[in-house]
């Protein structure tokens, strides 16, 4: 039956569109992810910035209403489900309420959690050496409290399970010092509340080139920063500095620059050596250009339109289902900050909806 091969598309999802605390504290008061996105400027010619959402709708995710309209609008074009960045610091959580406000929700999409278990620091203004948020990592009483907040969320039965495991990626498994004891700890502790284990996916991503728990079920390839740090030959990364080089010169900025079809052929070209006992899966992305966040020291990724995306996420697609492989995650639903999202916005109005829409069901 074909039906059943069908592809789900599992979209990355920030929810740092709400002021909190500790936001107000280090940035300013009122602080929010729309903050750099509405200062942005071009920095040169034909540069899209500021990105701006359609109608100018800049939301506040504590806003029930926004969440709902994010929901039914990815429902609508086809996205399987969200995976929400999930912030928790050694028992400290941070824009956790969007989703705790979700949680209760009655018509909702299917998600998951990415844990983001990075230190914060000052990297959206230029100092990434100065940390605001450590990340800790506790022993067995500090995973049981983790456990415990996830508990709810995993009993929702809108949270993606596979083979009645619920799904929990986590973003960099070496900054853990006992990954494998904690997901066996994670592990045991679902079984003890009716589920078949836990479903640790493990990312490969700019920070991790290689797999590095054995607890893990499956990895996913975070892109295009996956693609970007490991997956260009040696004459392709000379070429692009050279271009680089060349851009920032005539712009008078310091900007990583790459072209879209070319960092896409990338993805789609590269082979999968097969893990014994883990799953695959792969990446997508919408566009990139973290500008608004880096200013001229950003990158960007240059030539994204609809009609180019619609056929690199096609090929995707069927690259996924010709491996059996359940899911492509995408890079984003609403990264504003780094100009990947599938959101509407003043140029492009859904197009890129429309092109997740088609692909989708047309696969």
């Amino acid at each position: 039956d074909m039906e059943d091969k069908s592809v789900k598309l599992i979209a990355f999802h920030l929810p740092q569109f709400h002021s909190f605390p500790e936001n107000d504290a280090w940035w300013g008061k009122g602080f929010t992810e729309w903050t750099n996105v509405k200062k942005s400027k071009p920095l040169y010619k034909n540069h899209y910035q500021p990105r701006i959402p359609e109608q100018e709708n800049y939301y506040n995710l504590l806003n029930e209403d926004a969440i709902q309209h994010q929901m039914d609008l990815a429902k609508e074009y086809g996205i399987y489900g969200f995976c929400y960045y999930h912030y928790w610091f050694c028992g400290k959580l941070l824009m956790e309420k969007p989703l705790e406000k979700m949680l209760h929700m009655k018509d909702k999409l299917h998600y998951c959690f990415c844990w983001a278990n990075e230190p914060w620091t000052r990297a959206w203004n230029g100092n990434a050496r100065e940390v605001i948020m450590p990340q800790n990592y506790g022993e067995e009483n500090e995973w049981e409290e983790h456990f415990r907040y996830l508990l709810p969320f995993f009993q929702d039965e809108f949270y993606i399970k596979r083979e009645n495991k619920p799904i929990f990626v986590l973003y960099r498994t070496n900054n853990i010092p006992h990954c494998d004891e904690m997901i066996q700890y994670l592990n045991k502790r679902c079984k003890e509340n009716g589920f078949a284990g836990i479903y640790v996916i493990e990312e490969k991503n700019s920070f991790q080139k290689n797999i590095e728990s054995k607890e893990a079920s499956a990895v996913l390839e975070f892109e295009p920063m996956y693609t970007l740090k490991y997956g260009r030959s040696i004459l392709r990364r000379i070429a692009d500095k050279c271009f680089g080089a060349f851009f920032n010169k005539a712009t008078h900025n310091h900007m990583l620059i790459y072209n879209y079809d070319i960092v896409w052929k990338n993805i789609i070209n590269r082979t999968h050596d097969s893990i014994s006992g883990k799953e695959q899966f792969i990446g997508a992305f919408v566009d990139w250009d973290n500008s608004p966040r880096r200013g001229n020291k950003g990158t960007v990724i240059y030539g994204a339109t609809p009609q180019k995306f619609r056929s690199y996420l096609s090929k995707q697609l069927q690259h996924a289902r010709s491996e059996d492989s359940e899911y492509v995650f995408i890079n984003a639903w609403n990264e504003w900050g780094e100009g990947t999202y599938l959101e509407p916005d003043m140029k492009y109005g859904k197009k890129y909806l429309e092109a997740v829409k088609t692909v989708v069901e047309n696969q």
